[in-house]
Protein backbone atom coordinates (compact mmCIF):
# COMPACT_ATOMS: atom_id res chain seq x y z
CA UNK A 1 0.00 0.00 0.00
CA UNK A 2 3.06 2.44 0.70
CA UNK A 3 4.85 1.89 -2.26
CA UNK A 4 1.13 1.92 -4.60
CA UNK A 5 0.56 5.62 -2.55
CA UNK A 6 3.93 7.20 -3.64
CA UNK A 7 3.78 5.66 -6.96
CA UNK A 8 0.19 6.71 -7.08
CA UNK A 9 1.44 10.24 -5.73
CA UNK A 10 3.83 11.27 -8.48
CA UNK A 11 1.59 10.10 -11.47
CA UNK A 12 -0.50 12.45 -9.95
CA UNK A 13 1.37 14.99 -10.03
CA UNK A 14 2.47 14.78 -13.33
CA UNK A 15 -0.76 14.36 -14.78
CA UNK A 16 -2.03 17.72 -13.25
CA UNK A 17 1.47 19.22 -14.82
CA UNK A 18 -0.42 17.55 -18.47
CA UNK A 19 -4.15 18.23 -17.22
CA UNK A 20 -3.46 22.21 -16.45
CA UNK A 21 -1.61 22.75 -19.88
CA UNK A 22 -4.20 20.79 -22.26
CA UNK A 23 -7.20 22.45 -19.59
CA UNK A 24 -5.32 26.38 -20.46
CA UNK A 25 -4.22 26.22 -23.82
CA UNK A 26 -6.33 23.41 -25.73
CA UNK A 27 -5.29 20.92 -28.57
CA UNK A 28 -4.10 22.65 -31.47
CA UNK A 29 -6.21 19.75 -33.47
CA UNK A 30 -9.63 18.31 -32.75
CA UNK A 31 -8.49 14.93 -32.54
CA UNK A 32 -10.40 12.51 -29.57
CA UNK A 33 -7.11 10.29 -29.00
CA UNK A 34 -5.19 13.41 -28.26
CA UNK A 35 -7.12 13.54 -24.71
CA UNK A 36 -5.33 9.84 -24.01
CA UNK A 37 -1.80 12.06 -24.33
CA UNK A 38 -1.51 13.25 -20.67
CA UNK A 39 -2.03 9.70 -19.23
CA UNK A 40 0.19 8.17 -21.56
CA UNK A 41 2.97 10.82 -20.78
CA UNK A 42 2.10 10.76 -16.77
CA UNK A 43 2.98 7.34 -16.65
CA UNK A 44 6.32 7.46 -18.65
CA UNK A 45 7.18 10.37 -16.17
CA UNK A 46 6.70 7.89 -13.45
CA UNK A 47 8.88 5.86 -14.75
CA UNK A 48 11.89 7.91 -15.25
CA UNK A 49 11.76 9.20 -11.40
CA UNK A 50 13.49 7.84 -8.41
CA UNK A 51 12.66 6.75 -5.68
CA UNK A 52 14.40 6.77 -1.92
CA UNK A 53 13.09 3.90 -0.23
CA UNK A 54 15.26 4.91 2.85
CA UNK A 55 12.75 8.34 3.22
CA UNK A 56 9.72 7.52 3.90
CA UNK A 57 8.15 11.31 3.81
CA UNK A 58 10.31 12.21 0.43
CA UNK A 59 8.16 10.63 -2.58
CA UNK A 60 10.74 12.37 -4.67
CA UNK A 61 14.01 13.33 -2.80
CA UNK A 62 16.35 13.71 -6.28
CA UNK A 63 14.39 17.15 -7.19
CA UNK A 64 16.74 17.96 -10.43
CA UNK A 65 15.48 14.74 -12.00
CA UNK A 66 12.21 15.24 -11.17
CA UNK A 67 12.08 19.35 -12.16
CA UNK A 68 13.95 17.82 -15.67
CA UNK A 69 11.59 15.20 -16.59
CA UNK A 70 8.77 17.09 -16.05
CA UNK A 71 10.45 20.16 -17.76
CA UNK A 72 11.02 17.99 -21.07
CA UNK A 73 7.90 16.56 -21.00
CA UNK A 74 5.67 19.48 -20.33
CA UNK A 75 7.96 21.03 -23.49
CA UNK A 76 6.96 18.31 -26.04
CA UNK A 77 3.30 18.34 -24.32
CA UNK A 78 3.21 22.28 -24.88
CA UNK A 79 4.04 21.82 -28.70
CA UNK A 80 1.08 20.12 -28.95
CA UNK A 81 -1.48 22.71 -27.82
CA UNK A 82 -2.46 25.97 -29.11
CA UNK A 83 -1.20 29.37 -27.88
CA UNK A 84 1.77 31.37 -26.98
CA UNK A 85 4.92 29.19 -26.11
CA UNK A 86 6.21 31.62 -23.61
CA UNK A 87 2.35 31.37 -21.79
CA UNK A 88 2.78 27.76 -21.94
CA UNK A 89 6.15 27.61 -20.61
CA UNK A 90 5.68 30.00 -17.89
CA UNK A 91 2.68 28.31 -16.77
CA UNK A 92 4.44 24.84 -16.70
CA UNK A 93 7.65 26.46 -14.55
CA UNK A 94 5.65 27.82 -11.74
CA UNK A 95 3.25 24.64 -11.45
CA UNK A 96 6.59 22.83 -11.21
CA UNK A 97 8.22 24.82 -8.70
CA UNK A 98 4.77 24.44 -6.47
CA UNK A 99 4.94 21.24 -6.71
CA UNK A 100 8.35 20.82 -5.33
CA UNK A 101 7.37 23.77 -2.53
CA UNK A 102 4.27 21.41 -1.89
CA UNK A 103 6.87 18.64 -0.62
CA UNK A 104 9.24 20.27 1.04
CA UNK A 105 6.78 21.99 2.83
CA UNK A 106 4.84 19.01 3.78
CA UNK A 107 7.36 16.50 3.55
CA UNK A 108 10.34 17.53 4.98
CA UNK A 109 9.30 19.92 7.33
CA UNK A 110 5.74 19.85 8.35
CA UNK A 111 4.59 15.64 7.80
CA UNK A 112 7.89 14.66 9.59
CA UNK A 113 6.58 16.26 12.66
CA UNK A 114 3.57 14.70 13.31
CA UNK A 115 3.19 12.10 15.55
CA UNK A 116 1.75 9.22 13.20
CA UNK A 117 1.73 9.22 9.69
CA UNK A 118 1.12 7.55 6.63
CA UNK A 119 1.95 7.61 2.53
CA UNK A 120 -1.81 7.77 1.89
CA UNK A 121 -1.77 10.87 4.69
CA UNK A 122 0.87 12.33 2.85
CA UNK A 123 -1.43 11.90 -0.46
CA UNK A 124 -4.08 13.25 0.80
CA UNK A 125 -2.12 16.58 2.01
CA UNK A 126 0.01 17.12 -0.53
CA UNK A 127 -2.94 16.64 -3.28
CA UNK A 128 -5.49 18.93 -0.98
CA UNK A 129 -2.92 21.85 -1.75
CA UNK A 130 -2.40 20.64 -5.21
CA UNK A 131 -6.00 20.79 -5.64
CA UNK A 132 -6.27 25.12 -4.43
CA UNK A 133 -2.98 25.68 -6.39
CA UNK A 134 -5.26 23.89 -9.90
CA UNK A 135 -8.16 26.24 -9.11
CA UNK A 136 -6.23 29.37 -9.14
CA UNK A 137 -4.25 28.66 -11.83
CA UNK A 138 -7.40 27.40 -13.65
CA UNK A 139 -9.68 30.55 -12.29
CA UNK A 140 -6.13 32.96 -13.57
CA UNK A 141 -5.03 31.68 -16.26
CA UNK A 142 -1.89 32.98 -18.63
CA UNK A 143 -3.47 32.91 -22.07
CA UNK A 144 -3.42 36.09 -24.28
CA UNK A 145 -5.40 36.31 -28.45
CA UNK A 146 -3.19 38.66 -29.76
CA UNK A 147 0.67 39.28 -30.33
CA UNK A 148 2.06 40.89 -27.28
CA UNK A 149 4.88 43.75 -27.06
CA UNK A 150 8.28 42.96 -26.58
CA UNK A 151 7.97 44.34 -23.24
CA UNK A 152 5.53 42.04 -22.16
CA UNK A 153 8.10 39.03 -23.52
CA UNK A 154 10.61 40.57 -21.40
CA UNK A 155 8.77 40.58 -18.32
CA UNK A 156 7.65 37.11 -19.53
CA UNK A 157 11.66 36.00 -19.42
CA UNK A 158 12.43 37.94 -16.90
CA UNK A 159 9.31 36.24 -14.84
CA UNK A 160 11.21 32.69 -15.82
CA UNK A 161 14.86 33.24 -14.96
CA UNK A 162 13.69 34.54 -11.18
CA UNK A 163 11.92 31.84 -10.47
CA UNK A 164 14.38 29.05 -11.71
CA UNK A 165 17.32 31.05 -9.94
CA UNK A 166 15.29 30.77 -6.78
CA UNK A 167 14.35 27.03 -7.24
CA UNK A 168 17.62 26.23 -8.11
CA UNK A 169 19.00 28.79 -5.33
CA UNK A 170 16.77 27.12 -2.55
CA UNK A 171 17.22 23.88 -3.35
CA UNK A 172 20.42 24.11 -1.27
CA UNK A 173 19.22 25.76 1.27
CA UNK A 174 17.94 24.36 4.63
CA UNK A 175 14.64 26.48 4.46
CA UNK A 176 11.88 25.82 7.40
CA UNK A 177 8.25 25.33 6.65
CA UNK A 178 7.07 28.82 6.71
CA UNK A 179 9.87 30.21 4.34
CA UNK A 180 8.56 27.31 1.70
CA UNK A 181 5.35 28.14 2.70
CA UNK A 182 6.15 32.26 1.75
CA UNK A 183 8.23 30.59 -1.80
CA UNK A 184 4.42 28.82 -2.63
CA UNK A 185 3.18 31.80 -2.17
CA UNK A 186 5.50 33.88 -4.01
CA UNK A 187 5.05 31.72 -7.24
CA UNK A 188 1.06 32.01 -7.46
CA UNK A 189 1.44 35.40 -6.72
CA UNK A 190 4.01 35.66 -9.40
CA UNK A 191 1.67 33.54 -11.56
CA UNK A 192 -1.96 35.29 -10.56
CA UNK A 193 -0.07 38.88 -10.95
CA UNK A 194 1.23 38.08 -14.65
CA UNK A 195 -2.35 36.71 -15.40
CA UNK A 196 -4.12 39.96 -14.27
CA UNK A 197 -1.54 42.04 -16.51
CA UNK A 198 -1.95 39.97 -20.16
CA UNK A 199 -5.81 40.21 -19.18
CA UNK A 200 -5.83 43.46 -18.86
CA UNK A 201 -3.58 44.21 -22.15
CA UNK A 202 -6.71 41.88 -23.68
CA UNK A 203 -9.12 44.34 -22.59
CA UNK A 204 -7.10 47.17 -23.68
CA UNK A 205 -6.44 45.76 -27.17
CA UNK A 206 -10.51 44.47 -27.67
CA UNK A 207 -11.48 48.54 -26.50
CA UNK A 208 -9.03 49.74 -29.58
CA UNK A 209 -10.56 46.84 -31.34
CA UNK A 210 -14.15 47.65 -31.03
CA UNK A 211 -13.11 51.64 -31.24
CA UNK A 212 -11.37 51.09 -34.79
CA UNK A 213 -14.65 49.05 -35.91
CA UNK A 214 -16.88 51.73 -34.73
CA UNK A 215 -14.80 54.49 -36.27
CA UNK A 216 -14.04 52.00 -39.50
CA UNK A 217 -18.16 52.07 -39.61
CA UNK A 218 -18.14 55.57 -39.54
CA UNK A 219 -15.82 56.17 -42.25
CA UNK A 220 -18.04 53.52 -44.26
CA UNK A 221 -21.29 54.75 -43.83
CA UNK A 222 -19.98 58.35 -44.52
CA UNK A 223 -18.51 57.20 -48.12
CA UNK A 224 -21.49 55.65 -49.01
CA UNK A 225 -23.10 58.64 -48.04
CA UNK A 226 -21.20 60.59 -50.07
CA UNK A 227 -21.20 58.43 -53.35
CA UNK A 228 -25.27 58.84 -53.05
CA UNK A 229 -24.74 62.26 -52.90
CA UNK A 230 -22.59 62.33 -55.84
CA UNK A 231 -24.65 59.98 -58.00
CA UNK A 232 -27.83 62.28 -56.93
CA UNK A 233 -25.71 65.48 -58.50
CA UNK A 234 -24.65 63.16 -61.63
CA UNK A 235 -28.42 62.49 -62.30
CA UNK A 236 -29.22 66.51 -62.22
CA UNK A 237 -25.46 67.06 -64.47
CA UNK A 238 -26.55 64.48 -66.78
CA UNK A 239 -29.94 66.04 -67.91
CA UNK A 240 -28.09 69.34 -68.93
CA UNK A 241 -25.70 66.92 -70.66
CA UNK A 242 -28.32 64.99 -72.58
CA UNK A 243 -29.93 68.18 -73.47
CA UNK A 244 -26.76 69.79 -74.95
CA UNK A 245 -25.82 66.67 -77.15
CA UNK A 246 -29.32 67.11 -78.26
CA UNK A 247 -29.00 70.43 -79.61
CA UNK A 248 -25.73 69.49 -80.84
CA UNK A 249 -27.39 66.24 -82.91
CA UNK A 250 -30.46 68.26 -84.04
CA UNK A 251 -27.89 70.95 -85.57
CA UNK A 252 -26.36 67.78 -87.26
CA UNK A 253 -22.66 68.93 -85.76
CA UNK A 254 -21.14 65.54 -85.48
CA UNK A 255 -17.69 66.74 -84.97
CA UNK A 256 -18.59 69.01 -81.94
CA UNK A 257 -20.84 66.27 -80.51
CA UNK A 258 -17.89 63.54 -80.68
CA UNK A 259 -15.48 66.00 -79.23
CA UNK A 260 -18.37 67.18 -76.50
CA UNK A 261 -18.68 63.16 -75.45
CA UNK A 262 -15.00 62.56 -75.15
CA UNK A 263 -14.31 65.49 -73.30
CA UNK A 264 -17.67 63.84 -70.65
CA UNK A 265 -15.44 61.51 -68.69
CA UNK A 266 -16.97 61.58 -65.23
CA UNK A 267 -14.91 58.97 -62.93
CA UNK A 268 -18.19 58.29 -61.02
CA UNK A 269 -19.51 57.24 -64.62
CA UNK A 270 -16.39 54.75 -64.12
CA UNK A 271 -18.64 52.33 -62.21
CA UNK A 272 -19.25 48.93 -64.16
CA UNK A 273 -21.03 47.05 -61.69
CA UNK A 274 -24.56 48.13 -59.39
CA UNK A 275 -24.90 45.26 -57.04
CA UNK A 276 -28.57 44.90 -56.13
CA UNK A 277 -28.47 41.60 -53.53
CA UNK A 278 -31.88 42.63 -50.84
CA UNK A 279 -29.79 43.32 -48.05
CA UNK A 280 -29.41 47.25 -48.31
CA UNK A 281 -26.00 47.00 -46.04
CA UNK A 282 -24.67 44.48 -48.07
CA UNK A 283 -25.47 46.52 -51.53
CA UNK A 284 -24.14 49.82 -50.31
CA UNK A 285 -21.00 48.37 -49.24
CA UNK A 286 -20.44 46.40 -52.44
CA UNK A 287 -21.25 49.10 -54.44
CA UNK A 288 -19.35 52.25 -52.65
CA UNK A 289 -16.40 49.70 -52.28
CA UNK A 290 -16.78 49.18 -56.69
CA UNK A 291 -17.26 53.10 -57.18
CA UNK A 292 -13.82 53.65 -54.84
CA UNK A 293 -11.95 50.77 -57.22
CA UNK A 294 -12.91 52.35 -60.11
CA UNK A 295 -11.88 55.95 -59.15
CA UNK A 296 -8.76 54.68 -58.47
CA UNK A 297 -8.68 52.35 -61.85
CA UNK A 298 -8.11 49.31 -59.49
CA UNK A 299 -10.42 46.64 -61.95
CA UNK A 300 -12.88 44.66 -59.22
CA UNK A 301 -15.24 41.76 -60.02
CA UNK A 302 -17.78 41.30 -57.53
CA UNK A 303 -20.54 38.11 -57.00
CA UNK A 304 -23.02 37.17 -55.04
CA UNK A 305 -25.20 33.95 -54.54
CA UNK A 306 -27.61 33.96 -51.67
CA UNK A 307 -29.54 30.41 -51.72
CA UNK A 308 -30.83 31.41 -48.04
CA UNK A 309 -31.08 34.49 -45.58
CA UNK A 310 -27.94 36.08 -44.11
CA UNK A 311 -29.11 35.59 -40.36
CA UNK A 312 -25.72 38.01 -39.31
CA UNK A 313 -26.18 41.54 -37.50
CA UNK A 314 -25.72 44.62 -40.49
CA UNK A 315 -22.87 45.94 -38.21
CA UNK A 316 -20.41 42.97 -38.34
CA UNK A 317 -21.31 42.03 -42.28
CA UNK A 318 -20.36 45.28 -42.62
CA UNK A 319 -16.84 45.36 -41.28
CA UNK A 320 -16.30 42.27 -42.34
CA UNK A 321 -16.56 43.15 -45.94
CA UNK A 322 -15.15 46.44 -45.75
CA UNK A 323 -11.83 45.67 -43.73
CA UNK A 324 -11.31 42.15 -46.32
CA UNK A 325 -11.52 44.85 -49.52
CA UNK A 326 -9.86 47.52 -48.17
CA UNK A 327 -7.24 45.25 -47.39
CA UNK A 328 -7.08 44.43 -50.74
CA UNK A 329 -7.25 47.42 -52.59
CA UNK A 330 -4.19 49.00 -50.02
CA UNK A 331 -2.52 45.68 -51.21
CA UNK A 332 -3.53 46.53 -54.78
CA UNK A 333 -2.30 50.07 -55.23
CA UNK A 334 1.20 49.00 -54.18
CA UNK A 335 0.78 45.38 -56.78
CA UNK A 336 2.68 46.03 -60.36
CA UNK A 337 -1.16 43.76 -61.80
CA UNK A 338 -4.36 45.33 -59.75
CA UNK A 339 -7.16 42.56 -60.09
CA UNK A 340 -9.66 42.30 -56.59
CA UNK A 341 -12.36 39.65 -56.58
CA UNK A 342 -15.33 39.61 -54.75
CA UNK A 343 -17.33 36.37 -53.88
CA UNK A 344 -20.41 36.77 -51.30
CA UNK A 345 -22.13 32.83 -51.04
CA UNK A 346 -24.86 31.72 -48.82
CA UNK A 347 -25.81 28.14 -49.05
CA UNK A 348 -26.06 24.97 -46.97
CA UNK A 349 -25.90 26.69 -43.56
CA UNK A 350 -22.93 28.43 -44.61
CA UNK A 351 -21.73 32.00 -45.32
CA UNK A 352 -18.37 32.23 -47.31
CA UNK A 353 -17.10 35.82 -47.84
CA UNK A 354 -13.76 35.56 -49.96
CA UNK A 355 -11.48 38.48 -51.30
CA UNK A 356 -8.48 38.01 -53.78
CA UNK A 357 -5.77 40.17 -55.44
CA UNK A 358 -3.15 39.71 -57.26
CA UNK A 359 0.34 40.36 -54.59
CA UNK A 360 4.27 39.41 -56.30
CA UNK A 361 4.94 37.68 -52.81
CA UNK A 362 3.70 36.50 -49.80
CA UNK A 363 2.64 39.66 -47.50
CA UNK A 364 3.31 37.72 -44.42
CA UNK A 365 7.02 37.75 -45.70
CA UNK A 366 7.62 41.20 -44.15
CA UNK A 367 4.40 41.35 -42.00
CA UNK A 368 3.34 38.26 -40.31
CA UNK A 369 0.52 40.52 -38.45
CA UNK A 370 -0.43 41.87 -41.46
CA UNK A 371 -0.40 45.20 -40.33
CA UNK A 372 -1.33 47.98 -42.11
CA UNK A 373 1.36 50.12 -44.31
CA UNK A 374 -0.30 53.48 -44.09
CA UNK A 375 1.01 56.64 -42.56
CA UNK A 376 0.11 56.53 -38.74
CA UNK A 377 -0.57 52.91 -38.21
CA UNK A 378 -1.68 53.67 -34.50
CA UNK A 379 -4.88 54.34 -35.63
CA UNK A 380 -5.01 51.42 -38.82
CA UNK A 381 -3.96 48.22 -39.32
CA UNK A 382 -6.64 46.52 -36.68
CA UNK A 383 -8.63 45.56 -39.81
CA UNK A 384 -7.40 41.44 -39.66
CA UNK A 385 -7.60 42.05 -36.02
CA UNK A 386 -11.46 42.48 -36.42
CA UNK A 387 -11.81 39.98 -38.95
CA UNK A 388 -10.49 36.91 -36.87
CA UNK A 389 -12.46 38.22 -34.05
CA UNK A 390 -16.12 38.65 -35.79
CA UNK A 391 -14.97 35.47 -37.30
CA UNK A 392 -15.09 33.85 -33.77
CA UNK A 393 -17.45 36.12 -32.26
CA UNK A 394 -19.85 33.92 -34.58
CA UNK A 395 -18.08 30.65 -34.57
CA UNK A 396 -16.63 30.89 -37.70
CA UNK A 397 -13.12 30.71 -39.23
CA UNK A 398 -11.20 33.51 -40.24
CA UNK A 399 -8.04 32.36 -43.41
CA UNK A 400 -5.77 34.01 -45.24
CA UNK A 401 -3.76 31.79 -48.21
CA UNK A 402 -1.16 32.84 -51.32
CA UNK A 403 -0.39 30.96 -53.69
CA UNK A 404 0.72 31.63 -57.68
CA UNK A 405 1.12 35.27 -56.88
CA UNK A 406 -2.79 35.64 -55.47
CA UNK A 407 -3.62 36.36 -52.08
CA UNK A 408 -6.66 35.55 -50.80
CA UNK A 409 -8.14 36.49 -47.59
CA UNK A 410 -11.85 35.19 -45.94
CA UNK A 411 -14.59 33.84 -43.55
CA UNK A 412 -16.81 31.46 -43.36
CA UNK A 413 -19.54 31.57 -40.64
CA UNK A 414 -22.61 29.36 -40.13
CA UNK A 415 -25.78 30.79 -40.69
CA UNK A 416 -29.48 29.49 -39.78
CA UNK A 417 -30.99 27.73 -43.15
CA UNK A 418 -34.06 29.77 -44.72
CA UNK A 419 -35.08 30.01 -47.96
CA UNK A 420 -34.45 33.14 -50.41
CA UNK A 421 -32.14 33.57 -53.65
CA UNK A 422 -30.17 35.95 -55.16
CA UNK A 423 -27.85 35.94 -57.82
CA UNK A 424 -25.87 38.71 -58.64
CA UNK A 425 -22.67 39.65 -60.89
Amino acid sequence: MEVFCRWFNLYLEAFSLFWLLEHNYKFRWDNPWLKSIKYVMALLSIGLFRLDPTTAYFSTPNFMLYFSVLAVGGLLFCLLLRGNLACKGLTAIVLMNILIEIHLFIGTQLYSHLPSHSQLTYLLLTKGMLAIVLFLMVRFPIHVEYTLPRNYYFLMFLAIVVTLTIRFTTLFLQLDALNNLWLLVLYLALYCTYSKLLQDYGRKVHFELANNQLSMQINSWKDIETMYRELRELRHDLKNHMLYMQALLDQRDYEALSTYFSQLNDPRLLLKQVMQTGYPVLDAVLNAKSAQCSMKGIPIDMKVLLTQKIELPAEDLCAILCNLIDNAVEASEQAPVKDIRVEVKAAKGCLWIKVSNRYPRDPREKNPALATTKENPEQHGMGMQIVRDLAKKHGGQFRFTFEDGQVVAGVTLPVESSDASVLAS
